[in-house]
């Protein structure tokens, strides 16, 4: 199995977990829509700490920046259905992720998978919070 296998089983059993415990969700719509929306917010994010200044309101429009988004979003959640949910490969690959790993390093890697979707935005934030204050002191 390949790290991003692993990442995608991982959030996918977290989302057929939300299932089995009466969430009203659909696991495999939730895994590509989380996954597209968190990339493309962390995406957006980067543009905006790799340009700094130069990329504003006034120089891209609203609609261009939401057009650029939704795509990208689209993009990745198309991307992840046809890698993943393509052929029942996601049985295939649950299958093999059950047995290979123990219960607590399953929950070890559900940990750390779950954290990289929550933390991966954060981090750009931060980056662009100490870009500004280093901007204002100096």
């Amino acid at each position: 199995m390949k790290i991003i296998d692993i990442f995608l089983v991982t959030i996918y059993l977290h989302f057929l977990k939300m299932k089995e415990n009466g969430r009203n969700i659909v696991p495999w719509f939730q895994t590509c829509v989380s996954l597209g929306m968190v990339f493309s917010i962390s995406f957006a994010l980067l543009i905006k700490v790799v340009f700094e200044g130069s990329i504003n309101k006034k120089s891209i429009p609203e609609w261009l920046f939401l057009l650029g988004f939704m795509s990208f979003a689209g993009l990745i959640f198309f991307l992840v259905k046809l890698y993943f949910f393509k052929k029942n490969r996601h049985l295939d690959l649950i299958s093999t992720f059950l047995k290979r790993f123990s219960d607590s390093k399953r929950k070890l890697i559900k940990i750390v998978s779950v954290g990289f979707l929550i933390i991966l935005p954060c981090i750009f934030v931060l980056i662009m919070c100490y870009q500004t204050f280093y901007k204002r002191n100096y």
